[in-house]
């Protein structure tokens, strides 16, 4: 009637690159990670699944993303569902530490980027109510979910000024923000 599943995880990702990061020595982050799951079966026609991922980046922080889903099962050819789940994507090093610069004889004549390091991950919350039926007499299986799913947080490109302008390129520069992310809601199915 209880089963759980856990597991651990250590990330290290390094770059070295003078021309998006304006430096010789390489830039890195590291994430560690632990998550669980835990299904519990209440009555024979109900289960439910509850999750967590905990996590901290090196440059971001910590985080923790949840899930909860929970099915009932009408017979042994219908089953209903509902959950919601948080999610998440930490930025790149790039969107972290991007610094694209022009040099000519020594001199910085251009910069197109210039990362702030201070764009936060983004994070979606999805919601769901799904079906899923066998039907044995048609040899053929539905699955329907219904969704609404609202992005938090989306990286996106921003620009700003520079104290002072460069020969080329002026006192505008780019870097990666966080904006209000997009929202969604459908209907998804699939017809076996």
């Amino acid at each position: 009637d209880l089963r759980l599943v856990w597991g651990v995880g250590l990330r290290h990702e390094e770059a070295q690159s003078r021309p998006l990061f304006y430096q010789d020595e390489a830039l890195s982050f590291r994430e560690s990670r632990l998550f669980g799951n835990l299904e519990w079966r209440p009555a024979p026609d109900w289960t439910i699944n509850g999750g967590l991922f905990l996590g901290h980046h090196s440059w971001t922080g910590g985080f923790a993303t949840p899930r909860l889903m929970v099915n009932h099962q009408l017979n042994d050819n219908h089953t209903l569902r509902a959950g919601v789940n948080r999610s998440l994507r930490t930025p790149s090093l790039f969107e972290l530490a991007g610094d694209v610069r022009y040099d000519l004889n020594g001199e910085t004549v251009g910069r197109t980027f210039a990362a702030t390091g201070k764009v936060r991950p983004e994070r979606l919350t999805s919601q769901e109510l799904g079906y899923f039926g066998n039907l044995r007499d048609l040899r053929a299986t539905l699955d329907v979910r219904v969704f609404r799913e609202r992005m938090h947080g989306f990286i996106r490109s921003a620009f700003y000024q520079l104290p002072e302008p460069l020969r080329y390129t002026g006192t505008q520069v780019e870097d990666y923000v966080n904006r209000t992310g997009p929202a969604m809601q459908g209907l998804e199915y699939q017809w076996r």
